[in-house]
C-alpha cells in the first residue's frame, strides 16, 4: 500500500514507542524511515525488543555490542562512532542489517559524516567514523513508499498500546473530544 512519507514516519515512531524504545531511539527510527525500502517490511520484528539500552563492552581492539539489536544498539553506536573516540564499535550477532544500514544512511545525510562498514563475521558488523565531511546534498521530494498491509497493521498495533484506555474518566479529564461533541 503506498503511503506518505509522513504518515510511515509517525507511525513508526508511535510503533517504536509503544514497542517500548525510548523517546530518543524512536525519532531516529522514524528519521530513517526513508532509508529503509523494503526493509521495512523486517520493521515488526526489529522492534520485538526488550530491555533497556546497554553499553557496549570494551575489548582491546573495539567497543562490542553483543546480541546487537539494530532498534536499540544502532543509533548508541553511531553516537559512539561520531563522538570519534578513536575505537571501533562492534556489532555481533546483529538481527536486522538492513535496518542498521538505513540508520547509517539517515546518519550521513543528517551529519555529513561518513561510516566505513565492515563486516567480520557472518551477522558480525564492524563501524568506525571516517574523520573527512561528506558534501550532502539536499534531499529531494522522495516517492509514496510502499508498504504491505500486514506490516501496516503490525505496527498499528504496536503504535496502540501508546494509547490512553477509554473511560468516562479519560474523557472527562481532556481525552478525546469530551463527553459532548456538540462545538
Amino acid at each position: 500500500m503506498r503511503r506518505s512519507l509522513n504518515e510511515v514516519q509517525a507511525l513508526v515512531l508511535k510503533a517504536g514507542r509503544g514497542a517500548g524504545l525510548p523517546l530518543g531511539l524512536a525519532q531516529d527510527l522514524a528519521a530513517a524511515v526513508p532509508w529503509m525500502g523494503q526493509a521495512i517490511e523486517t520493521l515488526p520484528e526489529a522492534l520485538q525488543v526488550s530491555g533497556t539500552t546497554r553499553l557496549p563492552e570494551r575489548q582491546p581492539d573495539a567497543l562490542v555490542f553483543e546480541e546487537a539489536r539494530a532498534v536499540m544498539d544502532g543509533p548508541c553506536a553511531l553516537d559512539l562512532a561520531r563522538a570519534e573516540t578513536g575505537q571501533a564499535l562492534e556489532l555481533r550477532n546483529l538481527d536486522a542489517p538492513e535496518i542498521l544500514q538505513a540508520l547509517i544512511s539517515c546518519n550521513r545525510a543528517v551529519t555529513g559524516k561518513d561510516m566505513v562498514v565492515e563486516k567480520v563475521g557472518p551477522e558480525d558488523l564492524r563501524l568506525t567514523a571516517r574523520s573527512e565531511d561528506l558534501e550532502v546534498a539536499p534531499s529531494a521530494g522522495r516517492p509514496p513508499l510502499m508498504v504491505g498491509q500486514e506490516t501496516w497493521t503490525r505496527l498499528e498495533k504496536l503504535a496502540a498500546k501508546t494509547f490512553v484506555p477509554e473511560s468516562e474518566s479519560s474523557r472527562a479529564s481532556g481525552a478525546g473530544a469530551g463527553l459532548s461533541d456538540n462545538d
